[in-house]
């Protein structure tokens, strides 16, 4: 049975450990080639986002603005503050 989720925070925690080498976003290089980050991946740059954010002192109840193009930079720092 699917895990039932109900927050954002969930949603990316269940995703990563389902999904953790499956890719999640796809970018085309220079070469036109794409280049695949895995939910794994991203989670681990989503938990160091995390912790970069804690270190500059936000916390809970805090707002923090983005202002990206859209990218997985952008989605990192979304997740991030969720």
């Amino acid at each position: 049975m699917a895990a039932t989720v109900t927050t954002l925070n969930e949603l990316i925690t269940t995703s990563v450990v389902t999904n953790a080498e499956n890719p999640l976003f796809g970018t085309r290089a220079g070469d036109g080639d794409w280049e695949w980050v895995t939910y794994g991946d991203f989670g681990d740059t989503v938990e160091k986002a995390r912790g970069g954010l804690a270190s500059l002192g936000v916390g809970a109840g805090d707002r923090v603005a983005i202002i990206s193009d859209n990218r997985i930079e952008w989605a990192v720092g979304a997740y991030a503050t969720y």
